[in-house]
């Protein structure tokens, strides 16, 4: 592991202008045909020649009668492309499309379109996320107007000398500290009147859960679905957790901390705080012994996306940063058809050149990643040691050496992970206005 990975950790020199490019790249292509997702012959009959999507669905209705509902995204009969690919009208008509066909489908389950707060309608990718129990699942899997049925899955947050390690400080010695632009940070949540953070945020948003069923509850102010007021980006409460987002946006941006909590990478770039985790209150979600805790729904993280691309014109975003996953991929060609929907919103952002940099994971995987982060439109970005040492990731294996560069041992790593950078014991702002070392490909990210 020492150096299978050297060439790769070169990129830390060259990171911002990676992650320019990579974003850039997204509009020199022409614009492109709209395109069904999914099944275009409907997910019942795409799953009579398909053993693995047959299985996906009776795994579905399996929880659904165990739970009483099970949560998912629902993929609906309407063309997409990335809207900044289309001319203004076909935008326009390509949303009416989506919400057309989002009312066909809603049509056919009267008893869902009744409680209309359970249903998240997406406004510019075809895609809906709803409770729904096992009857209503056999009647969405009936239906030619449903191309593709997913599990809205609830994933976890994925947990010195960072900048100059990067090749950040010739950037900021050059005038790029990133005045100007924004990053979005979805995650737990930011402490804006942190002293690392202070007048850092400039925009707030809050999407969580409340779903009996699943043990979740929201932490949005006044327990609402959604909230883009101020004070909406507030840290969530009750987990160990809630101070995960406020240690990555002082490792983004922070600026003005103590000696021993340097600058963040772009000290003077903006911070749009985005709480997306819900608090879950079960053992089932959290594990034994760990609940309460926090974790994110991809529908609830889509939300987000959205709102950072309807904030386009209002703030410039240089990227959204989730240091947030779970699951495990060894090819971009799966991870794209199991989290379409996400891939959707991300690459409504890639055509606006918003990058959207995502943690591949804490798993120690050698040859996968988790989800969103295998995304193909995403950057993936896993972690390396900032400094030499000895550590063990397993409470089996004797401790062992490393180098500063090297890949860390917790760090997910594959072919197609696009950048790394240090990750380990770096320094940050924690709820409360304290200063704490994390370490994970979070702090990488």
């Amino acid at each position: 592991m020492k150096n299978s990975w050297k060439f790769l950790s070169g990129l830390r020199r060259t990171l911002w202008v990676s992650v320019a490019g990579l974003a850039l790249s997204a509009t020199s292509a022409s614009a492109t045909d709209r395109v069904l997702l999914g099944e275009p012959a409907g997910v019942g009959k795409a799953a009579l020649a398909s053993p693995a999507l047959s299985a996906a669905l009776q795994e579905l209705a399996s929880t659904a009668q165990k739970s009483g509902s099970v949560r998912v995204i629902v993929g609906v009969r309407a063309a997409f492309a990335p809207e900044a690919k289309l001319p203004v009208a076909a935008a326009a008509q390509q949303r009416n499309e989506i919400a057309s066909a989002q009312s066909a489908v809603l049509s056919r389950l009267p008893q869902l379109a009744q409680k209309n707060s359970a249903v998240r309608r997406f406004a510019s990718i075809p895609y809906l996320a709803m409770s729904v129990t096992a009857q209503d699942l056999k009647a969405l899997e009936q239906m030619p107007e449903v191309t593709s049925i997913q599990r809205d899955r609830a994933v976890p947050a994925t947990l010195v000398n960072s900048v100059p390690f990067i090749g950040a400080t010739p950037a900021l010695n050059g005038g790029y500290s990133g005045a100007g632009q924004a990053v979005a940070v979805l995650d737990t949540g930011v402490e804006k009147n942190h002293p690392f953070l202070a007048g850092k945020v400039v925009a707030e948003a809050c999407y969580s859960t409340t779903d009996a069923s699943q043990g979740a509850s929201s932490v949005c102010p006044s327990g609402v679905a959604e909230s883009i007021a101020a004070g909406s980006g507030a840290p969530c409460v009750g987990a160990d957790s809630c101070s995960h987002g406020t240690h990555v946006a002082g490792t983004v941006a922070g600026n003005g901390g103590p000696s021993n909590a340097p600058a963040g990478v772009a000290k003077d770039a903006s911070i749009i705080a985005m709480q997306v985790f819900s608090k879950f209150s079960t053992e089932d979600a959290c594990g034994v012994g760990e609940a309460p805790c926090a974790l994110t729904f991809n529908s609830d993280q889509i939300m987000a996306l959205e709102q950072v691309y309807a904030w386009r014109n209002t703030h410039s975003i240089a990227a959204v940063n989730m240091s947030l996953g779970g699951g495990r991929y060894g090819s971009q060609s799966t991870c794209d058809a199991d989290n379409g929907a996400v891939k959707a919103a991300i690459d409504n952002l890639r055509a606006v050149n918003i990058a959207t940099i995502i943690a591949s994971g804490n798993e120690g995987y050698v040859d996968s990643m988790g989800a969103p982060g295998c995304i193909s439109s995403a950057i993936s970005v896993g972690s390396t040691w900032a400094k030499a040492g000895t550590d063990r990731c397993d409470a089996v294996s004797p401790p062992t050496s490393f180098l500063a560069d090297d890949v860390s041992c917790f760090s997910n790593s594959t072919k197609f992970l696009s950048l790394l950078a240090p990750g380990s014991q770096i320094n940050s702002s924690v709820v409360g206005g304290l200063y704490e070392n994390y370490s994970g490909t979070s702090m990488a990210t």
